[in-house]
């Protein structure tokens, strides 16, 4: 199935594509393959830090993350993380988090490292746009974390959750690997 996208933002700016195809008739290939480099150590309470974006060289500044996020991801260490083509996807339509799930081919197909998700957002992320991330904690199990830019602060807004009821449609954009 293929699909125009064309929407206007919060901020009037318009955004217009090249037909692509759907997956499963619920997410829109919205970017090609986006490039993430490996990295060897990554130690999660250190790639974060709490206050404005100004003078944080290479962390990603937080504005109020939830403590779920704090509890469960700030003791995180990868240890040699590969590079991954990921995948930015628009939801097309409201939906419970298990059909998204299977669209990406499960939570395990679907996760995308810590570490990545700090890049993405550090370097990538269009900041008027709020995003989902299937992430593994220490444990392996595998949370959903939104973002979305806090403008007054310049800093993100991170939260993490077990299992999401409902997605929001056009507002948020899914990152996941690029190969389902």
């Amino acid at each position: 199935m293929l699909a125009n996208t064309f929407r206007r933002s919060q901020t009037s700016r318009v955004v217009t594509r090249a037909p692509r195809e759907t997956l499963g008739g619920l997410l829109l290939d919205i970017s090609g393959p986006i490039d993430l480099p490996s990295a060897g150590r990554f130690v999660a309470h250190e790639g974060f830090t709490f206050g404005t974006g100004d003078n944080v060289g290479d962390k990603l500044p937080l504005s109020s993350p939830s403590e779920n996020f704090v509890s469960v991801f700030f003791d995180l260490v990868e240890e040699d993380v590969r590079p991954v083509a990921v995948t930015l996807r628009r939801l097309l339509q409201c939906s419970a988090e298990e059909p998204i799930l299977s669209v990406l081919g499960g939570r395990d197909r679907a996760k995308i490292a810590l570490v990545h998700m700090k890049m993405f957002l550090k370097e990538r992320a269009d900041k008027t746009d709020a995003f989902l991330f299937y992430v593994a904690d220490k444990r392996g199990v595998i949370w959903s974390v939104d973002a979305g830019y806090n403008f007054s602060r310049q800093a993100w807004n991170i939260d993490a959750v077990r299992t999401k009821s409902v997605v929001m449609l056009d507002v948020h954009r899914i990152l996941s690997p690029a190969e389902l």
